[in-house]
């Protein structure tokens, strides 16, 4: 019984009014987990999930949620280059499940923070299917890429900029859904300044500042593949650079949504929710500019300092001219 405990944990069934929330415990059915973590730490951890979940609005939207508490639960995630952090999150056949590192959850701030965040992202997912598209798009990208090159290149290189396309799909439509999970994460533990000028300034150059640096490594990255000079040590860089810029895309999704909110009185978080990836970036462009700042990102203009399309057409270049698509 001990042994099926280890992988099943405990299942403690919450009501809370007609919503039901699931809490399965994992910790207090390892001895040697509650040695470093003591039981009524962990009860005061429930304790502190269930009223997040009591009060949290877009948390009253789930008939059924299910929270999972685990101790060392950290997810790599190739993108960031690290470990992912202290929650994570799936839907599977309406099935709403968030998922604990309970070390990480004993700071109240935090719970609150990373709880947030989760059930953001569920409830993005569940209002607007946000996630079931990006997949279904991602795959549809991913094979017309691997389709496309060659079978004969297997240079680290080739695949590196075959990836590219990818990685930057990935990345600014995480400005979207990161930046929306960031602003209600910020909102439920009392961080965020509404209507502040100084605190839109402050987030702005934050963004700001991590986009210009890898805007520099990009152009010296196209500089050295222009001259045909395979820099694996240049390479890595860009990479690192890209891993960078990915953990900063709550940062800058974060300013994005801010700018947006703090700008336009009539947008609301449920209405940019509901926007593709296309209309948040167009509708950002529109209300920094309206503050009269140059956007850190943008799709067609190329007035931000990093133009999504103006990137891919600088990979499509580099890729045809060192001949790693068939022809």
């Amino acid at each position: 019984m001990g042994f099926l405990k280890r992988w099943v944990g405990k299942k403690e069934k919450h009501q809370i009014g007609n919503r039901t929330v699931i809490i399965i415990d994992y910790v207090e059915t390892h001895e040697d987990d509650v040695e470093e973590i003591d039981k009524r730490t962990i009860h005061e951890i429930k304790s502190n999930i269930l009223k997040l979940c009591k009060i949290n609005k877009m948390a009253q939207e789930f008939k059924e949620l299910i929270i999972k508490i685990k101790e060392g639960n950290k997810l790599y995630d190739y993108r960031l280059g690290k470990n992912a952090g202290a929650a994570a999150h799936v839907f599977i056949k309406n099935k709403f499940i968030i998922t604990l590192n309970v070390k990480d959850l004993i700071d109240k701030k935090i719970l609150y923070a990373c709880l947030t965040h989760e059930i953001t992202h569920l409830w993005h997912e569940y209002s607007s299917k946000i996630f079931s598209k990006y997949h279904k798009h991602y795959k549809k990208i991913s094979n017309r890429n691997s389709n496309r090159i060659k079978l004969t290149v297997i240079s680290k290189r080739s695949t590196f900029i075959a990836q590219l396309r990818i990685l930057f799909f990935e990345l600014f439509r995480a400005f979207l859904f990161e930046g929306l999970a960031k602003y209600c994460e910020k909102f439920y533990t009392k961080e965020i300044k509404l209507d502040d000028k100084s605190y839109f300034k402050k987030i702005y150059g934050h963004a700001d500042s991590q986009v210009g640096l890898f805007s520099l490594e990009w152009k010296v990255f196209i500089e050295v593949l222009e001259n045909n000079r395979y820099d694996k040590e240049r390479l890595n860089g860009l990479l690192l650079s890209f891993q960078t810029l990915y953990r900063s895309s709550y940062i800058i999704g974060y300013h994005m949504v801010y700018t947006i909110i703090y700008t336009d009185k009539n947008i609301s978080i449920e209405d940019i929710a509901k926007m593709n990836y296309i209309k948040f970036i167009n509708t950002y462009e529109r209300c920094i500019k309206l503050n009269r700042f140059k956007p850190v990102v943008s799709l067609r203009s190329g007035k931000g300092i990093i133009n999504y399309f103006t990137l891919i057409k600088e990979t499509k270049q580099i890729a045809h001219k060192l001949k790693l698509f068939k022809s």
